[in-house]
């Protein structure tokens, strides 16, 4: 006599790839925000050149976000860790106009970490470098007390005359001493993109003399990476 074989349910595809997604979520549990905060540097505006009529954007942030991501596939972490960023980058502000939307555009955000980038646009309207580093003195503070990590940024060169340099190289050094003194993680994004015997902003980063090319959105990329990033993941991905 024939035994009758009963044979467990058929799980359907839609429930199956419901189920997958479920586990993928619970496995992808650990979410690190980061904002970018900062002027059109951070925005990643390129101005329009003879081969590109119309100016476009190519943030910092979409390279750093696909070199973290690198990083941790590379030690089968990506599944477990989701780096998310917001950039908030606005073309032509002062420090004054960033310490203004500082509560609504980072310390309400609550990120992990903030990457600060200003004082370009201040220099350009000749503000003393001890206002500007007032103005950042204040957003590393605010932003520090909130329980956010403070990434400060020096500015970058110029292609210029060394009377519009001499202030930016001012206003670094305050930004590395503050940094030092207050154990800050300091991105010196002057020295990784100048040509080192002029100063100025090296040709190959820039097509306009003072806003970055893609290449040069990259080189920023890459520094906070390494001088910032790098460091940071393996601590993300202690055991």
């Amino acid at each position: 006599m024939r035994e009758n074989i009963i044979l467990p349910p058929r799980k359907s595809r839609k429930l199956t790839e419901q189920v997958d997604s479920e586990a993928n979520k619970k496995v992808k549990s650990k979410q690190i925000l980061v904002v970018a905060f900062g002027n059109s540097l951070t925005a990643g505006y390129q101005s329009p050149t003879s081969g590109s009529p119309l100016p476009k954007m190519t943030p910092y942030t979409d390279h750093l976000k696909k070199m973290i991501d690198a990083a941790l596939e590379k030690i089968n972490k990506l599944k477990q860790l989701n780096v998310i960023f917001y950039n908030k980058g606005v073309s032509g502000e002062l420090t004054a106009d960033m310490l203004q939307r500082l509560d609504s555009d980072v310390l309400s955000v609550k990120p992990a970490y903030a990457t600060i980038l200003g004082g370009s646009n201040d220099i350009g309207w000749s503000i003393e470098t001890e206002e500007i580093m007032d103005n950042l003195t204040q957003m590393y503070d605010k932003s520090s007390s909130a329980g956010i990590e403070v990434i400060a940024c020096t500015v970058p060169s110029i292609i210029g005359p060394e009377l519009s340099i001499k202030p930016r190289l001012e206003l670094n050094e305050m930004i590395k001493d503050y940094c030092f003194d207050n154990e800050i993680v300091c991105v010196d994004l002057f020295e990784s993109t100048i040509s080192i015997d002029t100063n100025k902003l090296d040709k190959k980063y820039s097509s306009d003399g003072l806003h970055l090319n893609t290449a040069g959105y990259t080189k920023m990329a890459e520094t906070i990476f390494e001088q910032a990033f790098s460091k940071l993941i393996p601590i993300w991905t202690v055991s």
